[in-house]
Formats: C-alpha cells, structure tokens, sequence
C-alpha cells in the first residue's frame, strides 16, 4: 500500500552517517521505497542490507499505527494474530525481551517514541515481562514483531513506575514551658564565686576611698576629716578609737 509519508528518525540518521555514500544512498532509497511504496529492496550491499533490516521492523510498527489510527484505534495485539505468523517461532518471553532490548534501532524509536532513558526503558521491559505471565500464561506471542506490536500497546497504556517522592511531614516545634531549668551545680558556683569577687571588689573600692582610708587608721569617717586622719600632730592628740579595719576581707 502506497503512503504519502515515512518516519524517519535520528537514530536512523546516526546509524548511517558514518558509512560510505554510496552504501548510505542505498539505504536512503531501500528506506524511501519500503516506508512509501511497500517495496522491499532485493539487491542491497551487503552492509546496507544489515542496516535496512534493523529499521524494517520499525517501519512496519510505524504504518501498523498508522493504518489503526485511521481506523478509530488500534486493536489489542493480544487478540489478534499477525499477517504471516513464523510456524516455527518458539522464544520465550524472557527471549523476547532481550531482543527488544538488544535491537538497538528498536530501542532507539522506542526511546524516542515514548521520552524515556534507557533506564526506565529498562524498567518497562521487565514490567511488561511481568504482565506477560500474569496476563497470558502459556498463551506465547505468534512473532517478535507480534510481542514488539504488543509491548507498544502495553506502553500507551501502562502507567508511570517512577516513585513520586513523598514529603516528609513538617515537624512541629516543641513547645518550651514556662519554667526555667533548674541550674546545675557548675552554674550555682560560678555565681557563688561572682557574687565573692563583686563584693570584694565593692570593698577594695571603698577601703580605696578617703571614709575608707580614715576607717583604716581606726577613727570613723562621720566625725574625723582626712586632713584630720593624715596630721600626725592631730593623731597625736586624739588616739584611734576604733580598731584598724582590715586590708581586704576574708575570702
């Protein structure tokens, strides 16, 4: 059946592009003619035939879509049987998807088709093995193109196994009491011992002062002045009626 158009994909591109002209000519027009017209090419090189039998496959799953989209939608391919059946396929599932996965033009179209990594590809190939065997047991595929058309299927249909990450639920605060902690032991002698220097040094400050020098000499500073307290004359004359205060207190 003659169509008015091809996909030709990067991957096919890449694949090619290294090649001598003449060989990627030859692919070039075997492609064209195939996807366009329905003609297989019969006198290919050796290395282009190679190349066009990779990419054959994926034509012919890119016309089968095609052809069901213009009919409404595109059947289960676990219902139907292919065109030509192989009557002497026998690969397992297993097998089977290690060629899909081994095909690197296949996995190319797949990865393109669908925007996966080759990761998640991955991930669907092992997935769609285990809806094989859970949905068909002993019930194999006809052909590789027919569990190739299945697996397509499968993937329009099959929902994303990326996890979404959970959030983690937000912690509450803890609530801080109206009591203060009581203080430990190193904090009760830390403030003991402040509260000794403080004092101390209230002393000193005041043993320093005029009041604090004449209360040394024994008189008392409400009725002695310090010219009084310094004049060995007075002194003399009037004898300390207190006793010397101390130097520093006692610590």
């Amino acid at each position: 059946m003659k169509r008015d158009s091809v996909l030709f994909y990067r991957s096919f591109y890449a694949a090619i592009q290294g090649l001598p002209k003449d060989i990627q000519l030859e692919i070039y027009t075997a492609v064209m003619e195939y996807g366009l017209n329905g003609v297989l090419p019969d006198d290919l090189k050796p290395v282009a035939k190679g190349m066009f039998a990779l990419m054959q496959p994926v034509i012919d799953n890119n016309n089968k879509r095609f052809e069901n989209g213009k009919k409404g939608g595109r059947k289960s391919p676990v219902k139907s049987k292919p065109e030509n059946p192989a009557p002497d396929y026998n690969l397992t599932f297993e097998q089977e998807t290690d060629s899909m996965k081994d095909d690197a033009v296949w996995s190319a179209a797949i990865l393109e088709d669908y925007s996966i990594t080759s990761e998640e590809y991955s991930d669907h190939l092992r997935r769609f093995l285990k809806h094989c065997y859970d949905t068909r047991p002993g019930k194999p595929h006809n052909s590789l193109d027919d569990a190739k058309s299945h697996f397509r299927y499968w993937m329009d249909k099959a929902p994303s196994s990326t996890p979404q990450p959970q959030k983690e639920p937000k912690k509450e605060p803890k609530k801080q009491s109206g009591k203060r902690p009581a203080p430990t032991r190193e904090q009760l002698q830390q403030k003991e011992r402040d509260d000794r220097r403080q004092m101390y040094d209230k002393m000193k400050r005041e043993s320093e002062s005029p009041a604090g020098l004449i209360r040394r000499m024994g008189y008392d500073p409400e009725k002695v002045t310090i010219a009084q307290a310094l004049n060995p004359a007075w002194r003399k004359d009037n004898p300390p009626e207190l006793p010397p205060a101390p130097d520093s207190p006692d610590q």
